[in-house]
Protein backbone atom coordinates (compact mmCIF):
# COMPACT_ATOMS: atom_id res chain seq x y z
CA UNK A 1 0.00 0.00 0.00
CA UNK A 2 2.96 2.33 0.63
CA UNK A 3 3.74 2.33 -3.09
CA UNK A 4 0.12 2.84 -4.17
CA UNK A 5 -0.96 5.62 -1.80
CA UNK A 6 1.28 8.43 -3.14
CA UNK A 7 0.13 7.71 -6.70
CA UNK A 8 -3.62 7.98 -6.11
CA UNK A 9 -3.62 11.65 -7.12
CA UNK A 10 -2.18 10.57 -10.51
CA UNK A 11 -5.33 8.61 -11.32
CA UNK A 12 -7.74 10.40 -13.65
CA UNK A 13 -10.74 11.95 -11.88
CA UNK A 14 -13.46 9.32 -11.71
CA UNK A 15 -10.91 6.60 -12.44
CA UNK A 16 -10.76 3.07 -11.19
CA UNK A 17 -7.95 1.53 -9.13
CA UNK A 18 -7.79 -2.25 -9.46
CA UNK A 19 -5.99 -4.14 -6.73
CA UNK A 20 -4.60 -7.42 -8.05
CA UNK A 21 -3.30 -10.18 -5.88
CA UNK A 22 -3.70 -10.73 -2.16
CA UNK A 23 -3.34 -8.15 0.59
CA UNK A 24 -3.61 -8.91 4.29
CA UNK A 25 -5.42 -5.58 4.66
CA UNK A 26 -6.10 -2.51 2.54
CA UNK A 27 -4.85 0.69 4.11
CA UNK A 28 -5.09 3.67 1.75
CA UNK A 29 -5.64 7.36 2.51
CA UNK A 30 -9.21 8.50 1.98
CA UNK A 31 -8.58 12.12 0.93
CA UNK A 32 -6.96 11.41 -2.49
CA UNK A 33 -9.72 8.90 -3.29
CA UNK A 34 -12.33 11.46 -2.29
CA UNK A 35 -10.79 14.34 -4.25
CA UNK A 36 -10.34 12.22 -7.40
CA UNK A 37 -13.71 10.42 -6.96
CA UNK A 38 -11.99 7.06 -7.39
CA UNK A 39 -13.55 3.63 -7.54
CA UNK A 40 -11.66 0.67 -6.12
CA UNK A 41 -12.03 -2.84 -7.47
CA UNK A 42 -10.46 -6.02 -6.20
CA UNK A 43 -9.58 -8.77 -8.65
CA UNK A 44 -8.63 -12.28 -7.65
CA UNK A 45 -7.27 -13.50 -10.97
CA UNK A 46 -7.06 -12.84 -14.69
CA UNK A 47 -9.77 -14.07 -17.03
CA UNK A 48 -9.16 -15.20 -20.62
CA UNK A 49 -8.61 -12.18 -22.86
CA UNK A 50 -7.82 -9.76 -20.00
CA UNK A 51 -4.13 -9.47 -20.91
CA UNK A 52 -4.89 -8.71 -24.57
CA UNK A 53 -7.52 -6.10 -23.62
CA UNK A 54 -5.12 -4.45 -21.17
CA UNK A 55 -2.34 -4.40 -23.77
CA UNK A 56 -4.66 -2.88 -26.37
CA UNK A 57 -5.96 -0.22 -23.97
CA UNK A 58 -2.41 0.78 -23.03
CA UNK A 59 -1.34 0.89 -26.71
CA UNK A 60 -4.36 3.06 -27.56
CA UNK A 61 -3.50 5.52 -24.79
CA UNK A 62 -6.70 4.76 -22.86
CA UNK A 63 -4.68 3.77 -19.80
CA UNK A 64 -1.56 5.61 -18.63
CA UNK A 65 0.90 3.25 -16.96
CA UNK A 66 4.23 5.08 -17.05
CA UNK A 67 3.76 6.49 -13.55
CA UNK A 68 3.28 2.94 -12.24
CA UNK A 69 6.64 1.71 -13.55
CA UNK A 70 9.01 2.52 -10.72
CA UNK A 71 11.86 0.15 -11.53
CA UNK A 72 13.57 -1.21 -14.65
CA UNK A 73 16.47 -3.67 -14.76
CA UNK A 74 18.14 -5.70 -17.50
CA UNK A 75 16.67 -9.20 -17.92
CA UNK A 76 20.07 -10.62 -16.90
CA UNK A 77 19.39 -9.15 -13.44
CA UNK A 78 16.08 -11.03 -13.06
CA UNK A 79 16.93 -12.55 -9.63
CA UNK A 80 17.66 -9.08 -8.23
CA UNK A 81 14.55 -7.68 -9.96
CA UNK A 82 12.30 -10.30 -8.35
CA UNK A 83 13.84 -9.57 -4.95
CA UNK A 84 13.13 -5.85 -5.39
CA UNK A 85 9.62 -6.44 -6.78
CA UNK A 86 8.60 -8.60 -3.84
CA UNK A 87 10.46 -6.87 -1.01
CA UNK A 88 10.81 -3.15 -1.80
CA UNK A 89 7.62 -1.29 -0.78
CA UNK A 90 8.54 1.51 -3.20
CA UNK A 91 8.35 -0.87 -6.16
CA UNK A 92 4.96 -0.64 -7.84
CA UNK A 93 5.86 -2.29 -11.16
CA UNK A 94 9.16 -3.72 -12.34
CA UNK A 95 10.06 -3.92 -16.03
CA UNK A 96 12.71 -6.31 -17.28
CA UNK A 97 14.52 -4.88 -20.29
CA UNK A 98 15.49 -7.46 -22.89
CA UNK A 99 17.62 -5.04 -24.94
Amino acid sequence: MDAIAPRLMNVQKGGRVVLLGYYERIDLPYMPAFLRELTFAVSKEWAPGDLARARDAIAAGQIEVRSLITHCLPADDAPQAFDIAFNDPECVKMVLSWR
